[in-house]
């Protein structure tokens, strides 16, 4: 069913007019809108090609999902411009180029999918619970997504369909009832003892400010993207602490992190403190500096020197490694909540078993014998199978 029907001329006796209808959403009825052709057109040969000219002008306008309602009302915006309304709502809200480029990706392969099922001149209105299961099966079937892109497309998706019923688009969230699919649970690899001494034996000599961004994530649980926007006045080395600002975290959120002995240490060589507080603490070359960096420099960085050394995982498996050892250690859960900046207990306990499914060593000398093995005198009783 289209919300319209295609614009045709009526030539009477009277004045000649261009009429279409238009679905109005509310009472459920076609409305009929006309223009009429001047009177100061006086021949029917130019009065047709006026005809014509208008006719096709508005045609391309319905086809292209305009609607003569849409100055009033949302409900008729087609559903590309309601989708790209809600992104660039979005994109106002982020300064972050990543974010810009995941809505920008979104919004392009959406509309792919709007147009591939010629969807794209329906109403949003009329953009269904149907339609919502067609995309995610085609983000899955055709586009071959994992269970775990999959998810986050689900997720962006009933996003941006709430901001819709926020601004009154529509009354329903289509991808509401959608269920995200179950992914294998995995866990969390970590570095090795024997490649933590490793970067501590020869990282400071090769880069030190390199050195210094493995404590952080180590002990602060810092993102890399938010270590590259730490600037110096962040560092109160008096007080021992770490200020996020609202404007370096990912949440938006500002938080204050407790700064561990041998991560003091380790940012006590780098002077700071003879640096203006605007400077970046990691800028260019990785050097205090006024210039911002993006996150890669540190993971080019990090790469050169883990090649050199055979060491095959990431720096963020630094934070990993960093929160299971302090678990190891006897680390109060609420405490590495905090230092976590999770949100809740629950979110630390998720991530912790993700980390680490089998009891250490270390821990399992504290759980209880199988009886006593001292008394070297005492007899053994045998009973085989069927005998007493």
């Amino acid at each position: 069913m289209n919300d319209f029907k295609l614009a045709r001329c009526y030539k009477g006796e009277g004045r000649w007019y261009i009429y279409y209808f238009f679905l109005n959403l509310e009472t459920g009825k076609y409305v009929r809108f006309r223009e009429f052709i001047s009177d100061k057109i006086k021949t029917p040969k130019l009065k047709n090609a006026e005809a014509k000219a208008r006719i096709d002008k508005i045609n391309d306008l319905l086809l292209s999902g305009w609607s003569p309602f849409e100055t009033t009302d949302p409900a008729h915006y087609n559903i590309i411009k309601a989708i790209d309304k809600i992104i660039d709502i979005k994109k106002q809200l982020t300064e972050r180029k990543r974010s810009i480029n995941t809505y920008n990706n979104i919004r392009n392969i959406f509309v792919d999918f709007v147009k591939k099922t010629k969807l794209e001149h329906i109403s949003i209105s009329y953009f269904s619970k149907k339609h919502a299961y067609m995309f995610m099966d085609y983000c899955l079937k055709d586009r071959h997504y994992s269970k775990q892109t999959y998810n986050n497309m689900l997720s962006f998706l009933k996003s941006f369909f709430n901001e819709m019923i926020r601004r009154q688009f529509i009354n329903t969230n289509p991808f509401v009832g959608i269920e995200y699919i179950k992914c294998d649970s995995s866990l969390l690899t970590s570095f090795t003892p024997e490649e933590l001494t490793l970067i501590n034996n020869y990282l400071p000599a090769y880069n030190y400010p390199l050195y210094a961004v493995t404590y952080i994530i180590f002990h602060a649980y810092i993102r890399l993207a938010e270590i590259t926007r730490l600037k110096i006045g962040d560092i109160d080395m008096k007080k021992r602490l770490i200020f996020i600002r609202p404007e370096v975290s990912k949440n938006k959120k500002a938080s204050i992190i407790g700064m561990q002995d041998q991560l003091y240490e380790v940012l006590d060589k780098m002077n700071l403190g003879i640096y203006p507080a605007e400077y970046y603490i990691f800028s260019k070359k990785l050097l205090p500096g006024m210039f911002l960096i993006h996150p890669n420099r540190l993971h080019d960085a990090w790469r050169l020197f883990a090649k050199e050394h055979h060491i095959n995982k990431t720096l963020y498996k630094l934070k990993h490694t960093g929160a299971g050892m302090s678990v190891e250690a006897g680390a109060n859960i609420r405490d590495l909540q905090l230092q976590l900046r999770h949100s809740s207990l629950e979110m630390t306990q998720i991530y912790l078993d993700k980390f680490k499914q089998v009891v250490g060593s270390e821990s399992l000398k504290k759980f209880a014998n199988f009886g006593d093995k001292n008394d070297e005198n005492a007899t053994p009783i045998i009973h085989m199978a069927g005998q007493k």
